[in-house]
């Protein structure tokens, strides 16, 4: 009924009233527009928002993980380093005996070379 009211009124008022009712009916489909768009919005808004936590959560896991697996690999890396300089120390003490042996036999052969002139000069 209401609407048959508004229809007389603006059939009794003319083109004004129609040009008042037609910028209001606009108004009226502009603003459900405009309310729709904005829960759009809002429901991508919250989705973007969802998607981002979930990768943050993820990347966090990420990069938890690669801390860990890094430490694990660094002490795998100070015990074969350990491993090695023990290694390295070895052959050191190995290398020195080496080296006395060779002064001693060269001591040796000097000393027999000194004895087998020495005894050259005695005949």
């Amino acid at each position: 009924m209401a609407e048959v009211d508004i229809l007389n009124a603006m059939l009794d008022y003319g083109a004004m009233a129609i040009l008042a009712g037609v910028l209001w009916y606009l108004t009226k489909q502009q603003r459900a527009e405009r309310i729709s768009q904005a829960k759009d919005f809002l429901a991508q808004l919250d989705k973007m928002r969802e998607q981002s936590r979930v990768e943050t959560a993820q990347f966090h896991g990420e990069r938890t993980e690669l801390r860990s697996n890094l430490a694990q690999q660094i002490t795998v890396l100070e015990s074969k380093v350990a491993n090695l300089s023990g290694k390295v120390d070895g052959l050191q003490l190995a290398l020195e005996g080496i080296q006395v042996s060779l002064r001693e036999l060269s001591t040796e052969r000097r000393l027999e070379a000194v004895a087998k002139r020495a005894a050259g000069r005695a005949d």
